[in-house]
């Protein structure tokens, strides 16, 4: 099997700056993938950063922002996913991954709305050799496949998270990496468990009902619903040739779940 580099979203560690990227170096991470905060910061200081992440031995898998303003049509997000694709390039990666909200199945004014801000920030990220990873679960494989190649397959991209695919639709993550194959730019590696039927635009609009409870749970790998081993021979059978990026957002130990993780990961690469 494809032995693939392992990543790790750096804000999952809890930890500051220094403390975290000799964390991800000393627990056989090879990339981190980091947040847009730094998109305003002058093209001095971004260099900077980067040398500080190369002095590790780590790179940057991708650049994560925050573009749900996609969803409403919001024209205002344009400029600062322009910046953070400039910081991308300036880190060494040509990856922007964010959510965009929930692409709807038929083309109706939601998703016209949404592909007009799409195509924008799909052009700038074409026209700079980068890609705009729209990250996976809220709509189904085949929806997000087909906004992709109608707004812009150039510049827009996929970001497979297996585990939103399990949790809020209830997708099939082995078959949604068959689905999205050449559109996959990205992945984070991720594990959960889902808990009720609610729709995924239930979930991500605020709309389930006060009484649902929690309606999934992110779990640490090799706990949850995700069959790695499958997932990975997957990717490596459409031809992924990207990085792994652990992803841990609950849990009262990150450190040691990512840690864990990262043995996890390799071991299914044996």
């Amino acid at each position: 099997m494809k032995n693939y580099e392992i990543g790790v979203m750096f804000g999952c560690f809890r930890q500051g700056f220094d403390e975290g990227l000799e964390t991800a170096r000393r627990i056989g991470a090879s990339k981190i993938q980091v947040g847009w905060e730094w998109k305003d910061k002058t093209p001095e200081e971004q260099r900077e950063i980067y040398r500080r992440i190369k002095s590790h031995g780590l790179g940057v898998s991708a650049v994560c922002a925050s573009l749900d303003g996609i969803h409403d049509g919001d024209m205002s997000v344009v400029e600062p996913a322009k910046r953070s694709i400039d910081l991308a390039l300036q880190l060494g990666t040509n990856v922007v991954t964010s959510h965009i909200g929930v692409i709807p199945d038929e083309r109706n004014g939601t998703w016209e709305k949404m592909a007009a801000v799409a195509a924008v920030i799909g052009e700038y990220a074409a026209a700079s050799g980068a890609r705009l990873a729209i990250e996976t679960g809220p709509e189904s494989p085949e929806t997000l496949a087909d906004f992709i190649d109608a707004v812009c397959p150039e510049g827009i991209a996929a970001n497979l998270d297996p585990a939103n695919l399990v949790m809020v639709g209830g997708f099939d993550p082995i078959a949604a990496v068959r689905t999205l194959a050449h559109r996959i730019a990205h992945t984070h590696a991720k594990d959960g468990v889902r808990l009720s039927a609610y729709s995924a635009a239930q979930q991500y609009g605020g709309f389930c009902p006060a009484n649902a409870g929690r309606t999934y749970v992110e779990v640490p790998l090799g706990e949850g619903e995700v069959d790695f081993p499958r997932w990975i021979a997957a990717l490596e059978e459409v031809g992924y040739d990207g990085v792994l990026t652990i992803e841990r957002e609950v849990g009262d130990d990150p450190v040691g779940d990512i840690t864990r993780a990262v043995a996890l990961l390799r071991s299914c690469m044996k």
